[in-house]
């Protein structure tokens, strides 16, 4: 966001419910109150806006299109594909199977990366430095159960998406394939940008450059 701002963008950071200082708690929470979430601070800009929405807020940005929401255009970075996340899901189950008991047994999905180790398998890429990793560590919130069950049984209907769309992941993403991206920007119409060697966290490799260059010739001709 501030190397954007830099540029002249005018960016607004969404705190969903229960993140940050926002009000409410994670437990129990939906996509559908993250859509809500967005909607609300969507409805106090004044024009609509270009949403980027990083894997599960990714996710979040296709239902809050596929409900008809203002939008200019959409970029997903790292998304949670439209087909679902069941392919990461039984990834993260092989590789991790004592994280994901506990996810599953304290109905908490950041349960799964809350050691340095899992952080390093899922988040971080090959080029993301150690220090920054560490950092980033101290920064990391809980994740919602019932919004991880949506991420596995509520696909968004894309087919009225009518707005330039953008979709950029890592090649050496943990989570998700190229080839789940590309149903996902097809889906929407759009684009897809894939960025060598960078892992799911592309903000956390070399300091964002990539991506945010991706991002400022996207939004500049939309």
């Amino acid at each position: 966001m501030p190397a954007l701002a830099d540029e002249g963008f005018h960016c607004v950071a969404v705190s969903l419910r229960g993140h940050g200082e926002s009000e409410g708690q994670i437990r129990g929470t939906s996509i559908r109150d993250y859509v809500e979430d967005v909607s609300s601070v969507v409805a106090g800009l004044g024009s609509p806006p270009v949403v980027v929405g990083h894997s599960m807020g990714g996710f979040t940005t296709q239902h809050y299109l596929a409900s008809g929401e203002p939008a200019r255009a959409a970029v997903l970075v790292s998304p949670v594909p439209s087909s679902l996340a069941w392919r990461a899901t039984l990834k993260a189950a092989r590789r991790h199977p004592g994280k994901f008991a506990k996810v599953n047994l304290t109905l908490d999905v950041g349960a799964l990366v809350e050691s340095r180790e899992a952080a390093n398998t899922f988040l971080a890429g090959p080029n993301t430095p150690d220090d920054f990793v560490e950092i980033c560590m101290d920064r990391l919130e809980r994740a919602s159960y019932r919004t991880f069950i949506d991420l596995l049984t509520r696909p968004p209907d894309l087919s009225r998406v009518d707005i330039p769309s953008l979709v950029v992941g890592g090649s050496e993403d943990a989570f998700f394939s190229v080839a789940e991206w590309k149903k996902t920007a097809d889906a929407l119409g759009g684009d897809l940008v894939v960025l060598d060697g960078v892992g799911h966290q592309p903000m956390w490799e070399d300091e964002g450059k990539q991506l945010t260059a991706v991002l400022e010739a996207f939004i500049r001709n939309v």
